[in-house]
Parts: C-alpha cells; sequence; structure tokens
C-alpha cells in the first residue's frame, strides 16, 4: 500500500529531525527547512497535507499560506500550521490555512490531527 505523503517546512533543525522520526514510520515525508519556492515544491511533491512552521524562513507561513492557496492545484491540500504562537487560531482563520498545532505537542497529537485532515482530503484529478 503506497504511503500518503506529508510536506513539511520547518527551519529549527532539531523539531525537523523529530517531526520526521514521528512521521516516517507511517508516511512518505519531504521536509524543506524554508519556504522558497514553496509552489514548485508542493507542485514537486504533490503531498496529501502540508505542515508549516509559521515563522519560516524567508516569507513566513501566512505569506507561503496565502501562495499555496491561490494556485489551483495546491488550494485544495490540507495546510496546517505548527506554532507556538498564542494567536495561532486567528492567524490561521486569517490566513485561511486549514488547521494548526500548537508547540509543543505529543506525538498522539500531531498524528491524529494528520489523520483527521487525511480522512476528510479529496485529491484533485
Amino acid at each position: 500500500m503506497k504511503k500518503h505523503k506529508v510536506l513539511l517546512f520547518e527551519d529549527n533543525q532539531h523539531v525537523r529531525e523529530v517531526m520526521i522520526l514521528i512521521l516516517q514510520k507511517k508516511y512518505e515525508v519531504k521536509a524543506l527547512e524554508n519556504v522558497e519556492n514553496v509552489v514548485k515544491n508542493t507542485l514537486d511533491f504533490l503531498p496529501q497535507i502540508i505542515l508549516m512552521d509559521l515563522w519560516i524562513p524567508p516569507t513566513g507561513g501566512v505569506s507561503a499560506a496565502k501562495l499555496l492557496k491561490e494556485n489551483s492545484i495546491t488550494k485544495e491540500i490540507p495546510l496546517v500550521f505548527c506554532s507556538a504562537n498564542n494567536d495561532i487560531a486567528m492567524i490561521t482563520e486569517n490566513s485561511k490555512a486549514d488547521g494548526f498545532i500548537l508547540k509543543p505537542f505529543r506525538k498522539g497529537d500531531l498524528l491524529s490531527c494528520i489523520e483527521i485532515f487525511l480522512s476528510e482530503f479529496k485529491p484533485v484529478d
């Protein structure tokens, strides 16, 4: 059975490595440390879900989310912010992201969050 693809944008090396360790057992994971060429990188990998740090260089998660949600193909891919920001719920809503998970997160919470979005995701033909 083919694994679902998770695209992770996380600039903190330690957090990125931990997330990869958690996710790679169940998913095919591609991790990037910045959102440069965010649309191209997403189209090249075509994930079923995107996990994105809110304060990722060079433009930040909000700007990257806007670019992804303006693209006819990538707009349908669930985008979940990962952040310790106290205003993450409001930022998520204002940026048109699909959800968020607070850092620090528990392994089970991260996996549950992904499963919820994957169960609702309808791939673009």
